[in-house]
């Protein structure tokens, strides 16, 4: 048997599966909680510890209870532009600890997931930024770049795509064309922005636009809705199985497969070859 053309579905069943991601968490993130849920959608909020602890936007005392239900995810501890700074590695690596702790210690569970601060890697270079994102315990890390589809990006897990921002003015549609596809490859949706952009004009997106995607995409049966981390981490425990020599799951992750009509699991350190 060929593992690489196994049918891997997600752990609902399906081929689909919508996340979302915000960024720096400014007060507006309450209303989008409250659409979330209403619309029973799963994000990631990839938060400021400096930030939190002034309560400039969200307080810190607040972060456990307003997230529940949905992803926490680094974006370093204090936020620097390292387009107009220069950084050393050892600031670099100080920004991800502090950041990383500071938010496990708050939420009172890990944090796994990483967003570049402006979508950049600054002046230590692409692998070195990687190496200490490895280093400090992040298991994947989103960039700002989109690639306008429906396609998982995930040959580097510290390197991953989103499809679209909420500004993009086909959004609705590209929704619309998500819902009504029948895939049968493991497909993603991953929408991105600062929630503060829905109450600015200058961004091209406001709340209705926002209310109209989660009506748009929600209660679909074929759609998995999960954060961040769940959906990037079982489609890199997907690909890293595929690509093993070996038939045992190596990976943390058990695997949903379509066997020959059948739904079944390969849970981790089971062999493939026990389910045929």
């Amino acid at each position: 048997m060929d593992k690489r053309n196994l049918d891997f579905v997600y752990p609902n069943g399906s081929h689909k599966a919508v996340t979302l991601r915000f960024d720096d968490g400014p007060s507006s993130d309450k209303k989008m909680i409250g659409l979330l849920n209403k619309y029973h959608l799963k994000a990631t909020f990839y938060l400021i510890g400096s930030k939190l602890m002034q309560g400039n936007g969200i307080c810190e005392n607040e972060v456990k209870k307003l997230y529940s239900g949905h992803e926490i995810g680094n974006h370093t501890f204090s936020h620097k532009d390292p387009r107009k700074n220069t950084f050393t590695s050892e600031y670099v690596q100080a920004e991800l600890e502090q950041g990383k702790k500071f938010l496990e210690s708050i939420i009172d569970s890990p944090v796994t997931g990483y967003a570049y601060v402006c979508s950049t890697y600054g002046t230590i270079g692409e692998d070195e930024y990687k190496r200490l994102l490895a280093q400090t315990g992040h298991k994947y890390a989103i960039m700002g770049n989109e690639n306008k589809s429906f396609v998982p990006d995930t040959d580097d897990r510290f390197n991953i795509a989103q499809s679209f921002r909420f500004r993009d003015d086909m959004l609705i549609q590209k929704a619309e064309e998500f819902c009504a596809i029948d895939a049968n490859e493991l497909s993603i949706m991953l929408v991105m922005a600062h929630t503060y952009e829905f109450d600015d004009p200058k961004y091209g997106c406001n709340w209705q636009k926002v209310e109209a995607f989660c009506k748009t995409v929600s209660g679909k049966p074929d759609i998995w809705y999960a954060t961040n981390g769940e959906v990037i981490q079982y489609l890199l425990a997907v690909s890293d199985f595929k690509n093993s020599n070996s038939m045992l799951n190596t990976t943390e992750s058990t695997l949903y497969i379509n066997l020959n009509g059948r739904d079944t699991t390969l849970k981790p350190n089971q062999n493939l070859a026990d389910l045929i």
